[in-house]
């Protein structure tokens, strides 16, 4: 059962290099799968193919055969031990659970329930990688504790201080009969100290797979066919990338992702290239507060830290 797991911070590019591998035969990508027990079950958000959750004939059949491959899976259960196990402030405690313990039977349990799912998801796609963009690297930790599970992580990295300019942005995330719903709106210091936290974990947590890399958002989007065949090489895949382009790609079908940007509603051609409006349009004191945040791991990940300059010249 081998799941590519997408680490790293929201507005990194994960939707965008999710759809494209979704492209590939041998993959299927399911999006967020750590909201499916809140967005999916509980809520009824839509599905990525665009019918409400509970009306995807994908997920209905996945849930059944969760059912039938565990006896124990229950949506309601899942949900519960989601919010017990599955939170950053549960990584000390997620590296040092012992199997007896009260917490221990409740990653143990709640392992249970993913892994049912991962396997219910890999049998409706004839065995296929389960792409898993998450994200969350309290959800790595976890992982760890999922039975029979091959683990791959494709750490994906953007630029801080654009991190930070996109969560500014009052962005839409779903709507749903006429009403939008958006995405909550950050300070540059704020998005900056979650990106480095994030990134810093997922360093971390992305070492007990059984093979990882890193992927700058800058570098998928320069060159997006050898950046999707480098991560098809982690996953022991190959495949013709004839349907990316010099311009962008196109990306025909449909995903049936829980949670995640709007971009995966969308099929068609999709044009692929740098975003720099955060060069020119970030206020100087965001950049300012965004660097000082976050300048660490912004050299470790091979960016200047005075972009702007260069973009001037």
């Amino acid at each position: 059962m081998r799941v590519l797991y997408i680490a790293g911070h929201g507005r990194s590019g994960s939707t965008l290099l999710e759809k494209i591998l979704a492209q590939v035969d041998g993959l299927v990508a399911v999006g967020e799968l750590r909201q499916i027990w809140k967005r999916g079950f509980a809520e009824d958000h839509l599905c990525g193919c665009g019918e409400a959750f509970s009306a995807c004939r994908f997920w209905a059949s996945v849930t059944a055969r969760a059912r039938d491959l565990s006896p124990g899976f229950d949506p309601r259960e899942g949900l519960r031990l989601q919010k017990s196990v599955d939170r950053t402030r549960r990584v000390p405690r997620l590296l040092t659970a012992r199997r007896g313990s009260a917490f221990g039977r409740e990653v143990t349990a709640y392992a249970a329930q993913l892994g049912a799912l991962y396997e219910a998801v890999a049998a409706e796609s004839s065995g296929a990688v389960v792409i898993d963009s998450s994200k969350d690297p309290s959800m790595l930790f976890v992982l760890r504790h999922v039975p029979g599970i091959d683990l791959r992580v494709v750490h994906l990295v953007r630029d801080s201080r654009a991190v930070a300019f996109s969560w500014q942005r009052k962005k839409v995330w779903e709507s749903r009969g006429g009403e939008e719903l958006y995405f909550d709106v950050y300070t540059a210091g704020a998005a900056a100290r979650e990106w480095t936290w994030r990134n810093l974990l997922a360093s971390l947590a992305r070492r007990r797979a059984a093979a990882c890399m890193v992927l700058r958002y800058e570098d998928l989007v320069a060159d997006p066919a050898g950046a999707t065949a480098r991560v098809l090489e982690l996953v022991g895949r190959t495949a013709s990338l004839d349907f990316i382009g010099e311009e962008g790609a196109v990306l025909d079908r449909p995903v049936h992702s829980v949670s995640g940007n709007p971009l995966r509603f969308g099929q068609g051609a999709v044009t692929i290239r740098p975003d720099s409006e955060w060069l020119a349009a970030l206020p100087r004191r965001d950049r300012a507060v965004a660097t000082a945040y976050s300048w660490p791991l912004l050299l470790a990940y091979g960016y200047p830290l005075r972009p702007w300059r260069r973009s001037a010249l």
